[in-house]
């Protein structure tokens, strides 16, 4: 893990591309997206404190980059439930309409899920979001008041989004003691 926190912290100079980086990375790891927040979400947290952004933006930039990514690719964990799910449903079609599909729902599971791709608005707006956001230096709600906390205390701590006990966690992979 600090393989690649120290590989990313050379690309990461300013809070934008710190921000940045985590996207892309968020972009490379889209096989799973719990995966994906493990990964990204350990290994940008020091470069983010260093960068004074808060917990809560970290948060938000790795999930909302891991689970659009992940819906999106055909080869992330979410495809065998998805196809599965659009499979069920042609069947009971089957059953109903004696193996007589609905025009525009022939062929397999699989091509209606890769079909799907192009509609599915949330995670595409979700991405643009990611990078307009990071581009246009916005915040609202409660990240705004998060993000100015942090950078008005120069906190490199997290802010109040950090864990109490995430300092002991990343330097003690064992049970606390008692």
């Amino acid at each position: 893990m600090f393989g690649l926190t120290n590989a990313l912290s050379g690309l990461a100079k300013t809070p934008r591309s710190t921000q940045a980086v985590a996207v892309f990375c968020g972009m490379l790891i889209f096989f799973d997206d719990y995966a994906n927040c493990l990964v990204i979400g350990t290994s940008m947290r020091h470069i983010f404190d260093a960068m004074c952004i808060s917990r809560e933006k970290l948060a938000f930039v790795v999930d909302a980059t891991a689970a659009p990514i992940a819906s999106l690719l055909p080869v992330s964990s979410w495809v065998g439930f998805e196809v599965g799910l659009i499979d069920e449903e042609l069947q009971k079609l089957r059953e109903i309409d004696g193996d007589n599909l609905p025009e525009g729902l022939q062929g397999t599971a699989f091509k209606i899920f890769i079909d799907s791709i192009p509609y599915r608005f949330y995670p595409w707006f979700l991405l643009f979001l990611q990078f307009a956001l990071i581009f246009l230096k916005r915040d609202f709600g409660p990240m705004l008041i998060a993000e100015r906390k942090t950078h008005v205390y120069k906190r490199t701590d997290g802010g109040d989004g950090a864990f109490a006990g995430a300092k002991r966690l990343a330097t003690h992979n064992g049970p606390a003691p008692d």
